[in-house]
């Protein structure tokens, strides 16, 4: 904490939209141990970047996670990366040395501190140290600058009693100013040298084995790529009933509809502005069209069906309690969710990401039930 990876962020994150990247940050900010809530304020500290068009930031809570992310940002990557942005940032809670969790989430794991953070003895300790593939000492300006070289040359000194990350790829420790903007080009240029390194290695071909394993034509995986399709319910339903399916407008997809949808593309397609009344009462209606939500579901290719689901969520109260009631729920066992508007809210989505499906698209399988380590039986409900 107080590295300054906000500052560091938002300069490179503007650098990169400047260079025509789609830009995405995923800030993971502490949860109190007494009240379970957290501030999220590192969007507002990177004011810059979030009115950039091309870049998107989303502040968690860790809620208890150790590691230095938060319960789904390994799902939210996914969404990211699906959603068209080519770059995607995480930036940790401020990880302490034996939280690691990250580093199996991204492809280039990059350690930022700063002068008087600790001498040689300190660097050499196990931990976040251990597993970072590119160390940044920020803050390098003005009266630091001298102590930030320092602190660099004693860190490449404590690297070498180190196992390097890759055999291939020896750990650099970079001098950046984000206060400044010195140094962020050289910090991005290092990062695609690692990525490189790694892709000449053959790691990034190891996971291509394992789908070659499991007999997969990774060429369809390969072909796919971003942007993704948007339609319609409306333009679904034309698509289906084309397709001979039975389904009105105002009807949910089934499976079988899911499956002809998707075979109609060659890559993930997205599906929006479903009918109010086949989604949960929490979803916002369109201002111009009532009957319909702010909601999308994304369906992978070949006929493997829904993947994500999600939507903006309703933030006025008054809306949220009565489409509780149209839904004839009970008010009482949603007092907590109301509570949640009653003393103040933003507008906001959410969404959830079926895992099982997405393995069984990704891994070519042919049924849901194989992705499951302990899939439910009639003599066996429980692992």
């Amino acid at each position: 904490p107080g590295a300054g990876k906000s500052t560091l962020l938002e300069a490179l994150g503007c650098w990169l939209v400047a260079q025509g990247h789609r830009v995405a940050v995923l800030a993971v900010d502490p949860s109190s141990e007494t009240s379970g809530g957290s501030i999220l304020g590192d969007k507002t500290r990177m004011a810059r970047l979030a009115r950039e068009e091309r870049a998107f930031i989303r502040p968690s809570p860790s809620s208890g996670e150790l590691g230095g992310v938060a319960p789904r940002t390994r799902d939210t990557m996914l969404l990211l990366e699906a959603a068209g942005f080519d770059v995607v940032f995480v930036e940790t809670v401020g990880v302490g040395q034996s939280e690691t969790t990250v580093h199996s989430m991204v492809d280039t794991f990059v350690w930022l501190t700063i002068p008087h953070a600790g001498d040689e003895l300190q660097g050499i300790k196990r931990g976040v140290v251990e597993l970072a593939e590119v160390v940044v000492v920020n803050k390098a300006d003005g009266e630091r600058r001298t102590a930030a070289e320092r602190a660099a040359s004693e860190l490449r000194n404590a690297l070498h009693y180190l196992n390097r990350t890759h055999p291939s790829w020896s750990t650099p420790v970079l001098l950046v100013s984000a206060l400044e903007g010195v140094g962020v080009e050289e910090r991005w240029k290092t990062v695609l040298r690692h990525h490189e390194v790694l892709a000449n290695s053959g790691e990034l071909e190891r996971r291509r084995r394992e789908l070659e394993t499991l007999e997969r034509d990774i060429s369809r995986l390969e072909a796919i790529r971003p942007p993704f399709p948007r339609i319609s319910y409306d333009e679904a339903v034309a698509i289906l009933q084309r397709k001979g399916s039975g389904i009105q407008w105002g009807g949910d997809f089934g499976g079988t509809d899911e499956t002809l949808l998707s075979e109609e593309f060659d890559r993930p397609v997205m599906v929006d502005r479903f009918p109010a009344q086949i989604k949960a009462f929490y979803f916002q209606p369109d201002e111009q069209r009532p009957e319909v939500v702010l909601g999308v579901d994304v369906l992978a290719s070949e006929g493997y069906g829904e993947i994500v689901g999600g939507g903006q969520r309703i933030h006025d109260y008054g809306l949220l309690l009565e489409r509780i009631r149209q839904h004839n729920l009970p008010q009482e066992a949603f007092e907590w969710y109301l509570d949640l508007r009653r003393y103040g809210t933003v507008p906001h989505a959410g969404f959830g990401m079926g895992v099982e499906r997405t393995v069984a698209w990704i891994c070519g399988l042919d049924h849901i039930r194989e992705t499951i380590a302990f899939p439910r039986m009639l003599y066996r409900t429980r692992p």
